[in-house]
C-alpha cells in the first residue's frame, strides 16, 4: 500500500526486531507513514518504510528520527542486564519527554506478570522502571504489557536440538505478534488509550513446554523436547564464556519465578480478543517451511 506524503508518521523505535517489525507492517497496512531508528536497518524495509540510522540514547539522532512524526512506537531489549537496564530504562525516559515536548502519543512495549513478580526480579524492575519513566512525564502513552509471543519459539530450536532452561511451572497465553502489532497501530487512533496500560494475551494458555511441543510437532516432528536443569544450565553457560548464553540462562530463571498474573479484559474490551491459536500459527509456520 503507497500513502500519501501527507499521512501521519509514527517512528518506530526498534523497528527492525522481531517484534518491532509487526508492528511497523501493521502501521503501514492501517494507514501510516513509518520511520525506523535503530543500529541496523531492516532486511526487508518496506513500502511506506524509511530507515534513520541512530541511537535511542543519542539525542541528536532521536530528534532527527522525531521529525514530522505523529506519534512514537518503543520496542527495545538488551543483550545482558546491564545493558537491557541503559537501553529500556533510558531509552523510554528520553523517548516520553521528548513526546511530551513534541505533544507525540507513544505506545511502550512492556511484561505482563508484573504484579506478581518477585520485588527482587531484575527483568521485572527493568520493565517497572521504563513503565514509570514513562508515567512520570506528561506523555500520552499506551502501555501494552504482552505475554510470550509465539514467535519466541523458534528461538528454542538450535544447534539441532530443541530445549528450554527448567522446568517453567508457568502457564501462558501464547500471543502472535502479528495480532498485537495490529492493536498497537490501531491505538494511534484511539483517544481512548491514552494514559493507559492494557494486559495482551492470546486465546489459549501453555506452559513452556507444552507450546514448544506445539510447535515441534508442526515444524520439526523429528525433534523431542529437551528440559535442561537451570543449574546445569548456569555451569554451561558460564564454561562457555558466552554473554547471550549467559542472559538466556538469567531469563529463564525469571520466567520460572513469574506468573502471568494478568487482566485480559480491558484489552479485549479496547481491541477485541486476539483471533490467532498457538495451532494455526503453527500450521502457518510449518507451510513457510515446506
Amino acid at each position: 500500500m503507497l500513502h500519501s506524503e501527507t499521512a501521519p508518521r509514527i517512528l518506530v523505535v526498534g523497528g527492525a526486531g522481531m517484534l518491532g517489525a509487526p508492528v511497523a507492517r501493521a502501521l503501514v497496512k492501517h494507514g501510516y507513514l513509518v520511520r525506523i531508528l535503530g543500529r541496523t536497518a531492516p532486511p526487508d524495509l518496506g513500502q511506506d518504510q524509511e530507515f534513520i540510522r541512530g541511537d535511542v540514547l543519542d539525542p541528536e539522532s532521536l530528534a532527527t528520527a522525531l521529525n514530522d512524526c505523529s506519534g512514537v512506537h518503543v520496542s527495545l531489549r538488551g543483550t545482558s542486564l546491564d545493558s537491557a537496564r541503559r537501553v529500556e530504562v533510558g531509552g523510554a525516559a528520553a523517548v516520553a519527554q521528548a513526546c511530551a515536548e513534541r505533544g507525540l502519543k507513544l505506545s511502550y512495549l512492556s511484561g505482563a506478570g508484573l504484579e506478581a513478580a518477585p520485588g527482587n526480579d531484575a527483568f521485572a524492575n527493568i520493565k517497572r522502571d521504563a513503565e514509570q519513566a514513562i508515567a512520570r512525564t506528561s506523555v500520552l502513552y499506551t502501555i501494552f504489557r504482552a505475554t510470550h509471543f509465539m514467535e519466541s519459539l523458534p528461538l528454542f530450536v538450535r544447534d539441532g536440538r530443541a530445549a528450554i532452561f527448567g522446568r517453567q511451572p508457568h502457564r501462558y497465553h501464547y500471543l502472535a505478534a502479528a495480532d498485537y502489532a495490529d492493536c498497537v497501530a490501531r491505538s494511534f487512533s484511539m483517544p481512548e488509550t491514552a494514559r493507559r496500560t492494557f494486559d495482551m494475551l492470546g486465546p489459549e494458555a501453555f506452559t513452556m513446554a507444552e507450546a514448544l511441543t506445539v510447535y515441534l510437532r508442526a515444524t520439526h516432528p523429528e525433534k523431542k523436547l529437551e528440559i535442561l536443569p537451570l543449574p546445569l544450565a548456569r555451569l554451561v553457560a558460564r564454561l562457555s564464556g558466552k554473554q547471550d548464553f549467559q542472559h538466556a540462562v538469567k531469563l529463564f530463571a525469571s520466567f520460572s519465578r513469574m506468573p502471568e498474573a494478568a487482566d485480559p479484559a480491558p484489552a479485549r474490551t479496547a481491541f477485541g480478543p486476539a483471533p490467532t491459536t498457538l495451532g494455526e500459527w503453527c500450521a502457518a509456520k510449518a507451510a513457510e517451511r515446506s
